[in-house]
């Protein structure tokens, strides 16, 4: 085999390294069918003992079909990998040692408190002829509302974190100036 039958396979090697890093699915077929060709043009000449060119030229093209289909259904097995792994890491932060953001990332309203409800006796009575049996009656005294003593217990557990992170920042950069 003469020297001159190294340059694809050479310029193929070059392309390929430029190509390592298979972001979109045309860069992963490149790779593929480029790495395809160049092992397809060293090794296929290997396996005749006559017309090593035409050996050459059906392993390069082998190649580049088995390569270039590799490739594609490698991008795809990442990428469906990829997803697997984004949509289980954001339902499961907490395992991930990550926490949900708080502050106005915190789409949780405050807890509701119960209305007031009192319990009323009502003595038995006649009225316009009738009998109206004592009997209980429940009233509403105070309705439901927003609980602010949470609110005001997440602003300061707000502000207290802040104070601390100032504090330490504070404290970190006093240390590295001495």
């Amino acid at each position: 085999m003469n020297k001159h039958a190294f340059y694809p396979i050479i310029i193929a090697i070059f392309l390929s390294l430029n190509l390592l890093s298979c972001s979109t699915i045309e860069r992963s077929v490149s790779l593929g069918a480029i790495s395809g060709v160049a092992t397809g043009a060293i090794v296929a000449p290997g396996f005749v003992r006559h017309e090593k060119k035409q050996a050459l030229v059906i392993g390069a093209i082998t190649g580049l079909a088995i390569g270039g289909i590799a490739g594609y259904f490698t991008h795809k097995g990442l990428e469906n990998r990829d997803e697997k792994i984004r949509k289980e890491t954001l339902f499961n932060m907490e395992n991930y040692g990550l926490q949900k953001p708080l502050g106005p990332k915190d789409d949780t309203p405050p807890s509701v408190l119960n209305p007031k409800v009192e319990k009323v006796w009502v003595e038995p009575k006649i009225e316009n002829g009738k009998y109206i049996q004592g009997h209980f009656i429940w009233v509403i005294t105070d309705e439901a509302r927003w609980n602010e003593g949470e609110m005001k217990k997440k602003e300061s557990n707000k502000e207290k974190e802040n104070d601390k992170e100032k504090t330490e920042n504070t404290n970190g950069n006093n240390k590295g100036g001495n």
